[in-house]
């Protein structure tokens, strides 16, 4: 959608002095958007994989669609204190009519897992990967 491009920096650091704010990620009002676009600069380093982002018309959206050797794999950042695996409008959307084999929710500490219409899905920390 070319009306609300999502836009990332390369240099998180350039990214902080340009909006300046050098605070914690957890003391920032931005903290999600700021680990969202570390996320993208750790998944563009591995090879084989062709990242997308997925959004309707009607706004469920997908933060990362990976292409990995032919597998689509969604993936979702979710940086707030998740009690139980929670999936969102957008990822489920995708799930329910893309069908993945697997799905990823990245999250700021909670560990879990979940299976939606086949689809297993991995809650892990961001801070492991």
């Amino acid at each position: 959608m070319k009306k609300n491009p999502k836009v990332y920096f390369v240099d998180t650091g350039l990214r902080n002095y340009v909006i300046k704010n050098f605070n914690e990620t957890g003391l920032r009002p931005d903290g999600g958007k700021l680990v969202e676009n570390v996320v993208l600069s750790e998944l563009y380093q591995k090879e084989d994989s062709l990242i997308k982002y997925w959004r309707t018309a009607a706004r469920a959206e997908v933060d990362f669609i990976l292409d990995y050797r032919g597998e689509i794999i969604p993936v979702e950042v979710k940086y707030s204190r998740l009690k139980s695996p929670e999936i969102s409008r957008g990822f489920r959307s995708f799930i329910n009519q893309y069908k993945p084999r697997r799905a990823i929710i990245l999250t700021k500490g909670f560990w879990g897992k979940r299976e939606i219409n086949g689809t297993k899905i991995g809650f892990i920390p961001v801070w492991y990967v």
